[in-house]
């Protein structure tokens, strides 16, 4: 199985507004990557553009895709840490585009052996949850942090 196509395109997402304390948003701006293959297969990727927070713009994930998408062309999916270490090497910064693709590339996995993504990173755990912080339990993160955000964050004894 080798890439034959990759092609980037946009969604623009109207929301309510929401205010963090870089801007003020009423929209996301999500990019999304399509990564064909010889064999008929389509993956999908999906990041999205927040320039506030990670610095790239939907103009900056063109750019940048501009220059992975032709070097990826003919490249196995299944060897992905060797496409890491080429989109690495070809630039620097740009993870919410080397995500999206990194995701495209994850979906065409799956979908060739025929399993979930999940399957293919370890399996679900269905019995164990896990919570952002290992100091908080669900009670906990329903009540939201403490004064303290150490508190919040503190390791586990």
């Amino acid at each position: 199985m080798k890439l034959t196509r990759l092609d980037l395109y946009q969604i623009v997402i109207p929301r309510p507004r929401f205010v963090t304390a870089f801007t003020t948003y009423t929209e996301s701006r999500n990019a999304f990557v399509r990564a064909w293959t010889d064999s008929g297969l389509c993956g999908v990727g999906e990041t999205v553009a927040v320039p506030s927070y990670l610095g790239d713009t939907y103009e900056a994930m063109q750019g940048a895709f501009k220059i992975l998408a032709p070097a990826l062309l003919g490249r196995d999916p299944w060897e992905i840490g060797a496409t890491h270490d080429l989109m690495d090497d070809l630039i620097i910064g740009h993870k919410p585009s080397k995500a999206a693709i990194d995701t495209a590339l994850h979906d065409l996995m799956g979908q060739a052996a025929g399993v979930p993504v999940y399957a293919l990173l370890g399996g679900a755990t269905p019995s164990r949850r896990i919570w952002p912080s290992p100091s908080w339990s669900p009670k906990k993160w329903r009540r939201g942090p403490s004064n303290s955000s150490r508190t919040a964050f503190a390791p586990s004894r």
